[in-house]
């Protein structure tokens, strides 16, 4: 998994796991916070699909945290104001980015993740399917 993949998962993973692993991540390794975590508003930009252009959609909140050990860095930004979720993620992303000692389990919460939302996706559009089915009646 590479890691722009792992922080979009990390950026969607159940908060009070991250926060569990986090907090066993810093029992074994020394993290220092760069950036502490800091909430505010980024730009949504979405593609047009049918120009394929990307558009400026709206400003989303959003929080972010930055941390460094033993000399890799590790970042996060996640939707929504729990800054506590962003700066454990950043942690988890510092862990795998070392390949510290739980850097398997990080991984192994971002495949869950990543297999919920193809679930929650293939449900969405089983409903659509019904949807077009009773339209077209």
């Amino acid at each position: 998994m590479n890691r722009e993949r792992r922080s979009e998962l990390l950026a969607t993973a159940d908060a009070v796991a991250l926060l569990e692993l986090a907090e066993r991540c810093l029992m074994r390794t020394q993290v220092r916070v760069q950036s502490p975590p800091r909430t505010g508003v980024v730009l949504l930009q979405l593609r047009d699909p049918i120009a394929g252009e990307p558009f400026d959609l709206t400003e989303v909140v959003a929080s972010e945290a930055l941390v460094e050990s033993s000399g890799h860095t590790g970042w996060s930004l996640r939707l929504g104001t729990d800054r506590l979720a962003a700066l454990a993620a950043a942690v988890c992303d510092v862990e795998v980015e070392s390949a510290g000692a739980l850097a398997d389990e990080i991984v192994s919460l971002c495949e869950h993740t990543a297999q919920a939302a193809s679930e929650r996706e293939n449900r969405t559009e089983a409903r659509l399917r019904l949807t077009d089915m009773v339209a077209t009646r």
